[in-house]
């Protein structure tokens, strides 16, 4: 699915769940990502 957005690249994550809870310690990184992938669309 990923293949066909502009941009969209893989970011490995140190956690073992596909959905991840704002409460999780890599949280921070996930909205920088977004953030940062949204600004470039």
């Amino acid at each position: 699915m990923a293949a066909g957005l502009p941009n969209a690249r893989f970011i490995p994550l140190d956690i073992n769940c596909h959905s991840i809870p704002a409460n999780e310690p890599v949280w921070p990184q996930v909205e920088i990502e977004i953030v940062a992938f949204l600004q470039q669309s």
